[in-house]
């Protein structure tokens, strides 16, 4: 056993599985079946964080608070002496964290009760931690606890109604449903046309204190908006919005999780890119984006985002900074909670928003005018320039004119998607677009291979999906725009 006995010498650090297996071969069953517990346990991943009062768990004694404590045959007895008979939920103590996790945390070097939070961005010897109750700040890593229930989360209620799907219908309830085209379908038959913002996915774990969605009665035909406070293992306590509270079946119950992204504040359906870093929320009315504060304009299709889609870190935003704010600002998120999460605004801001204020920023168009143009002009094999219109002439960016056919103008900035025909410029310094087609999509660049054989990934804004003006794709295996010309006229 001499070889066995040394690895036990060494620090853990220094120990490889090569020399545990080594010093394993050989052995009698009985060491070797001793030690292989022994070398699990010095060459496993170590928690690094303490109990900070001797406890061997977390116990759980308010709404967003928690102590250590240790569990028995006559109930759970906190650090302090207190005895807890019905715990609204125990935890495992010293479990490792990472970037975004939920956590139990010590505000302070004196503070007793651990509270809960979550982990915005990691550093070697202290990390930034958000708690529920609004503190934040840099606080050491050993004073953090990722939350782990004992005995694990609970699995997602199932769909009593064969829904696939919720939909939020007002501020307190949620139905089940399907999508049919751009409608949803409730399962009593009713359908409306909504915004993914109004959709939450069906069936995901929970834990206690998640915020969720769950059925009350078994009469009721819709779910109520809630917080678990207990956790049992076939049912558990639901505090709801609307003042009822009680225990209600594990599988009745849904953690709020939306299908999109943001909500909306202001009754848009639409964000468009007012100013530099700045976005409103509102809606069309013919030619016009008119903004929830009235203000109008004359848009580019390349001005407007989709509102309420699905983002997550390191994504590019729109979000709102204040509860008084009426506009969005861009920024990016750079970590994500349960409820709020960090972003860095672009104009300098940063700070955790809440998750309901935070849309992806996705165009709702495609690509965006280099040039100052209206539209685009197949200008021969392979080519298209942007310009505008001066009577019956297309004036190039670079100030060549043509007489030309409509069936030579195409569209600018609409949207388009893998597998689409499209125009795109291959560089910065290229002045015309290409011809070719999209064959991998990103969030912020996609990959696009030309029909003169060039490919690569593109900024998504260089992109353009081949539609004409008339409404078809002209022929591109013409020699010239001349010939299109003729062809038109004749």
């Amino acid at each position: 056993m001499g070889g066995a006995a040394s690895i036990v010498q060494k620090e853990i650090k220094d120990v490889s599985a090569e020399e545990v297996r080594e010093a394993l071969d050989g052995l009698p069953e009985a060491d070797r079946n001793n030690l292989m517990v022994l070398a699990a346990e010095l060459t496993s991943p170590k928690p690094t964080r303490r109990a900070r009062f001797g406890g061997s768990m977390f116990i759980q004694c308010g709404k967003k608070s928690a102590c250590e404590g240790h569990g028995g045959s006559e109930g759970f007895i906190t650090h302090e002496g207190t005895r807890i008979t019905d715990p609204k939920g125990t935890y495992k103590l010293g479990e490792a964290w990472k970037c975004s996790d939920q956590v139990w945390a010590y505000w302070t070097a004196d503070a007793t009760t651990a509270s809960l939070g979550t982990v915005m961005a990691v550093g070697t010897m202290k990390s930034y931690v958000v708690l529920d109750d609004a503190d934040e700040g840099l606080i050491p890593n050993d004073w953090d606890h990722k939350v782990v229930r004992v005995g694990g989360g609970v699995a997602g209620g199932l769909p009593r109604f064969g829904g696939s799907y919720l939909i939020q219908l007002d501020s307190t309830r949620a139905f089940e449903g399907k999508f049919e085209g751009k409608e949803f379908v409730g399962h009593d038959g009713d359908r409306r046309e909504i915004s993914k913002s109004d959709v939450y996915k069906l069936g995901e774990a929970w834990q206690c204190n998640g915020q969720v969605w769950a059925y009350w009665r078994e009469e009721q035909k819709d779910l109520h908006a809630g917080w678990v406070t207990a956790v049992g293992s076939e049912k558990s306590y639901v505090e709801f919005d609307d003042g009822e509270k009680g225990p209600v079946p594990n599988s009745w119950i849904h953690k709020m999780v939306r299908f999109g992204g943001g909500a909306i504040r202001f009754g848009g359906s639409h964000l468009i890119h007012w100013d530099s870093t700045r976005a409103f929320e509102g809606k069309f009315e013919g030619n016009y984006f008119v903004a929830h504060d009235g203000d109008r304009r004359e848009i580019s299709k390349s001005d407007i985002y989709t509102l309420g889609e699905v983002w997550q870190c390191n994504d590019k935003v729109w979000t709102y900074w204040t509860e008084d704010h009426k506009y969005l600002h861009s920024g990016k998120v750079i970590a994500v909670g349960a409820e709020k999460s960090f972003v860095e605004i672009d104009a300098g801001d940063k700070g955790t928003v809440p998750n309901g204020w935070i849309h992806k920023m996705v165009r709702f168009s495609g690509g965006t005018a280099r040039f100052g143009g209206s539209h685009l002009i197949h200008w021969d094999t392979t080519r298209a320039f942007e310009g505008k219109f001066e009577g019956n002439d297309f004036v190039a960016h670079d100030g060549d004119r043509r007489e030309i056919s409509k069936s030579d103008i195409y569209k600018l900035g609409e949207v388009w998607q893998c597998n689409d025909k499209v125009w795109a410029y291959y560089t910065e310094d290229h002045k015309y677009l290409n011809s070719g087609k999209v064959t991998a999509v990103g969030a912020e660049k996609s990959y696009v291979e030309f029909d003169d054989k060039d490919k690569g990934l593109l900024p998504n804004e260089w992109i353009h999906k081949m539609v004409s003006f008339q409404g078809n794709t002209s022929n591109l295996n013409n020699n010239n725009n001349e010939s299109n010309m003729d062809n038109a006229d004749s």
